[in-house]
């Protein structure tokens, strides 16, 4: 068992072989029913886990592990849920196919998936990204950390800041 979160009410979720888990003072599968590879990422402490199942972004209510949601896939099919906020707002990466590159992705409140590019707004005087690939993680005030590529191909962290608190629609990216 590799455990890789935990919330504020003790619980934890993680990867044992090929299955995620969620353990509460007691061991279950999320997604037991699934025969493909499955992988929780994170937990927010109204039970909600991100992970992937099959190559696709899930998200999971622990407290009822027979029913994941899977994440909208309409802009990209692949991809893998990493973290969330209590408000259900998840961060991830997405791709269009197996092997093809990856974009930042939000996927909001379950019901959209975004592409965090076209909605990140430069601070001027900072290096550009070629392109956000990752979205690691969020916090409770919808900011975003992850990791982009510059023009030179190296890879840079990026913080993603809301231009209206709590209404996650367009990102300043932080020096």
């Amino acid at each position: 068992c590799i455990p890789v979160d935990a919330n504020n009410v003790g619980c934890v979720v993680g990867t044992s072989g090929d299955h995620a888990f969620f353990w509460d003072h007691g061991t279950f599968q999320l997604g037991w029913y699934f025969k493909h590879e499955q992988r929780a990422f994170a937990l927010n402490d109204g039970f909600l886990a991100a992970g992937a199942v099959e190559g696709k972004a899930c998200a999971w209510d622990c407290l009822m592990p027979s029913s994941p949601g899977v994440l909208d896939h309409r802009l990209h099919p692949i991809g893998e849920a990493l973290d969330l906020n209590d408000r259900m707002h998840v961060v991830g990466w997405s791709a269009p196919a197996p092997g093809a590159q990856s974009v930042a992705t939000l996927w909001n409140g379950r019901a959209t998936q975004l592409d965090l590019n076209p909605l990140a707004i430069q601070v001027p005087g900072e290096t550009p990204f070629v392109r956000l690939t990752s979205a690691i993680a969020i916090d409770r005030q919808d900011r975003i950390a992850g990791v982009g590529i510059l023009a030179d191909g190296t890879q840079r962290a990026f913080l993603l800041t809301p231009v209206k608190p709590g209404v996650p629609a367009t990102w300043f990216r932080e020096p």
